[in-house]
């Protein structure tokens, strides 16, 4: 996430990453961490509750989504059942390797397709809810 306060200060000319790092520059953002005691960048904040308490109160402030990004919250937030819609961005690129996304997944949970969306890169956004009843 750095990168992008990185960016904002010393644009790449790449116009389209430069306005992204813009736009992430400005959305509010509440990091989890066990090691940091403070963060340089002004729209973010260190959290102060775990995640089912921190969601929970931010479900409750006005506003829009509440966007989660790293791997290891993804899956607790699965596993939490806090999740109110799944995005996934499949790019047109095969990796040699990585790391699994949901390999810590306690339980099955089944998602129904709710919206589609092709970038020109040819990229696919998909976008998930999770099914009601199980079905």
């Amino acid at each position: 996430m750095e990168y992008w306060r990185d960016v904002v200060e010393k644009p790449t000319g790449n116009q389209a990453q430069d306005d992204f790092a813009v736009i992430m520059d400005k959305v509010p953002k509440v990091v989890f961490s066990r090691t940091l005691k403070h963060l340089e960048w002004a729209s973010a904040r260190l959290a102060t509750r775990d995640l089912e308490e921190e969601v929970s109160m931010l479900k409750q402030e006005p506003g829009k989504d509440i966007l989660v990004g790293s791997p290891s919250l993804i899956v607790a937030a699965i596993n939490l059942r806090l999740m109110d819609e799944l995005q996934l961005c499949v790019h047109p690129v095969l990796a040699a390797n990585g790391l699994p996304l949901f390999k810590a997944i306690s339980d099955r949970t089944l998602l129904k397709l709710t919206k589609t969306k092709v970038l020109r890169s040819g990229a696919i956004v998909l976008y998930y809810e999770p099914a009601k009843n199980g079905a």
